[in-house]
């Protein structure tokens, strides 16, 4: 099914790239799927052309079998994951790694001791696996920014977070920040320091093509704490959102505010809105981050409403 999936969009797109961004998976791995599937059915699905890919014959006939196998596929997960999830109780959910920065862990475990009732499943994911999970209905609902969960789940937001800038402690930005308000692009020469996730990268050069310019990458990293210690030693600037600064902040470094910052929202997806599992978490987390203007509040809400 997921090589089903690649051979629909590469033909919807045409051009392997922007395909491979849908998919939140590389162009590299795009490619040497379709590869692999052309050699097990020794024909080729698509011919290379200087601006992308078209399909072949072969390709033509594969997709329109293609599109009725997903199709089929498609309406056995949705009736299986309904019996799932009413018959049972059960009540799948998927939460990004950024989790922890909001405090999303503290708020689903209150939402499951307040409904003991209910078979509480977490995966936690990073945030490409997290997006083809949902593609292929395999969670009842999420907790993510709200960029990643797909345009066809039913999207509620729980709390803003803004992109800052981050640089040593010792930029010429830094002792400018307190008194001057400015645009990201003010900084866009600067070396940048950039996530290899597909789905934080994409953020990363959405902020800058927000303020006008593409970041210049001179390294590429995987966490956060990687990030604030090489903006400490002063290998370049980089990109965080608010609560992420809050959770990993280390001396060195400075974080300041473009008068053009990226939002973004933490929000609860819910695949479907007839689900009264889905529905519950979506109320009762609402309710909670309602409550608090930081996520890192949660914590003390909680146990205040333990106290009470």
């Amino acid at each position: 099914i997921p090589q089903i999936k690649m051979v629909l969009e590469l033909a919807k797109q045409k051009n392997f790239s922007k395909a491979a961004e849908n998919l939140y998976l590389s162009q590299s791995t795009l490619s040497k799927q379709i590869k692999a599937l052309e050699l097990e059915f020794s024909v080729k699905l698509f011919r290379r052309t200087p601006v992308g890919a078209e399909l072949t014959e072969a390709g033509t006939e594969f997709c329109l079998h293609a599109e009725r196998i997903f199709a089929e596929y498609s309406e056995m997960k949705e009736k299986l994951n309904q019996m799932k999830s009413t018959l049972k109780k059960r009540l799948v959910v998927g939460v990004f790694t950024g989790a922890p920065e909001y405090n999303v862990l503290e708020a689903l475990n209150n939402f499951h001791a307040c409904n003991n009732d209910i078979d509480l499943i977490m995966r936690e994911l990073e945030s490409e696996r997290l997006h083809n999970v949902m593609m292929d209905d395999q969670l009842d609902a999420v907790v993510a920014w709200m960029e990643i969960i797909p345009d066809n789940w039913q999207k509620i937001p729980l709390i803003g977070d803004t992109m800052l800038l981050i640089t040593s402690s010792d930029h010429p930005l830094a002792k400018r920040a307190a008194s001057d308000s400015f645009p990201l692009n003010i900084a866009k020469d600067e070396p940048y320091i950039i996530f290899t996730q597909p789905a934080f990268k994409k953020i990363d050069y959405a902020a800058c093509a927000l303020s006008g310019f593409v970041p210049r990458e001179t390294h590429n990293i995987a966490h956060p704490d990687t990030l604030l210690r090489l903006v400490a030693d002063g290998h370049g600037v980089g990109l965080l959102f608010e609560c992420a600064y809050d959770y990993f902040r280390i001396p060195g470094t400075s974080a300041l505010r473009p008068t053009d910052a990226l939002q973004t929202y933490l929000a609860v997806g819910v695949r479907d809105n007839q689900n009264e599992l889905s529905k519950r978490l979506a109320a009762h987390l609402e309710s909670l981050y309602q409550k608090v203007e930081k996520p890192r509040e949660i914590v003390d809400l909680l146990a205040n409403m333990a106290n009470s």
